[in-house]
């Protein structure tokens, strides 16, 4: 069991869903911060070519989904990590402020 990807351990267990994405890029950042710590994860989009985007301001852009058993410990990094970058950008903002 050791040796499947990721994905493939997701689909054989059951699921939850620990965060929905705005965009692709808040997506892969989580997915490789769950990965560091071992936890197998799984990003699902929400995308329709139908509707094209239409839908991501206010259902997201997709999902980020991890073993049910995994699920506190996903969302106590996921909750750390999107703390980290609202202060880097506060300081950032801060930063730009100030010149």
């Amino acid at each position: 069991m050791e040796d499947e990807p990721a994905d493939q351990l997701i689909r054989e267990g059951e699921t939850c869903n620990v965060h929905t994405a705005g965009c692709l890029a808040e997506a892969l950042v989580i997915e490789d911060a769950l990965k560091a710590e071992g936890i197998p994860v799984m990003v699902e989009t929400f995308d329709s070519r139908a509707l094209d985007g239409i839908l991501t301001p206010t259902h997201g852009w997709g999902q980020v989904l991890v073993l049910t058993t995994d699920r506190d410990r996903a969302e106590g990094i996921i909750t750390d990590l999107l703390e980290g970058l609202d202060q880097q950008a506060e300081q950032a903002d801060e930063a730009d402020d100030s010149q």
